[in-house]
């Protein structure tokens, strides 16, 4: 009896990481907290918000690893009032679209975003606007040529160096175990991670959604610690043109990483933000708003 009961516990120990994530809302079940729609994809369900005139120039924004779109609510509003149209979506498992099956590559997302750009019918020379993560994958769309460029801007993006917490690190490298682990603890190291104010708890917000720290595993697995150097040397050899914007203060894409860039392509323009940690897309929306504006015509 004792050996049943022992092994009763461990099976539920096992287990319970996974039953508690069948108790998480569905991505359709959240309140959205910025106006926008759903349109049905390759792969599943995407939620997108366009704003701006709808003859503006086209910019897309590509979040990262754990905030969805949202995080560019404040540079939305300076893009739209200048003119733009402005395309902004969450990436799979994340915010409002819906959680798919497969690991969550920078291919991966790669399809998520040419089957956008496609359904939307966007045609016109577009600005790729990528932060962390978001910024990797956008250098591996542009780099293959998907669609005709205006620019790419990347924010604070992974690619090269990355502070990455211990714990995340071993879940990352361990199969099953690594599973387990992040499914039982993953919320609650995500949770002391994140950082204070309204950002911080809007990636807080995303741990109540069902399939979310399934891929942030996953992306951590696959488009975060990418190498896309290649990528990279293949946008310099493209002539596309490429800025970066880095914060100064950043814990998490360290400075180190402006100088690995550089090495790779020499005619990307960098700024560093003195005072912006890793939210500044969300704390810092002027710094990146100069390098998307750089070179037009009316640009101040």
């Amino acid at each position: 009896m004792a050996l049943l009961v022992v092994a009763f516990y461990a099976a539920l120990m096992i287990a319970w990481p996974f039953i508690a994530e069948t108790r998480r809302t569905p991505a359709a079940d959240l309140d959205p907290q910025t106006e926008g729609n759903y349109i049905a994809l390759s792969q599943g369900r995407t939620w997108f918000t366009l704003s701006g005139p709808a003859d503006g120039p086209p910019v897309v924004l590509i979040h990262g690893l754990t905030t969805p779109s949202v995080i560019w609510l404040p540079l939305r509003a300076l893009l739209a009032a200048r003119g733009y149209r402005v395309l902004s979506y969450d990436l799979y498992g994340r915010g409002l679209s819906d959680t798919v099956r497969g690991r969550q590559t920078l291919a991966f997302f790669r399809t998520q975003l040419s089957d956008l750009l496609d359904r939307l019918n966007v045609t016109r020379p577009v600005t790729l606007v990528g932060y962390s993560m978001g910024g990797a994958i956008a250098a591996d769309f542009a780099a293959g040529g998907h669609v005709p460029l205006a620019r790419v801007v990347l924010v604070a993006t992974a690619g090269f160096d990355l502070n990455e917490p211990r714990f995340a690190s071993v879940c990352r490298r361990l199969p099953i175990l690594g599973d387990w682990l992040f499914m039982t603890f993953g919320a609650f190291a995500l949770r002391t991670e994140s950082a204070a104010g309204p950002l911080g708890q809007v990636m807080r917000d995303q741990l109540r959604r069902r399939g979310f720290l399934r891929a942030v595993l996953s992306s951590r697995r696959g488009a975060l610690t990418a190498d896309i150097g290649d990528r990279h040397r293949d946008l310099a050899a493209s002539g596309v043109t490429v800025a970066a914007v880095w914060g100064a203060q950043d814990s998490v894409i360290p400075l180190t990483a402006l100088g690995k860039l550089a090495q790779i392509n020499r005619d990307v323009a960098h700024d560093a933000v003195p005072d912006a940690t890793h939210a500044l897309p969300f704390t810092h929306p002027h710094a990146v708003m100069r390098a998307i504006r750089t070179g037009d015509a009316d640009a101040d």
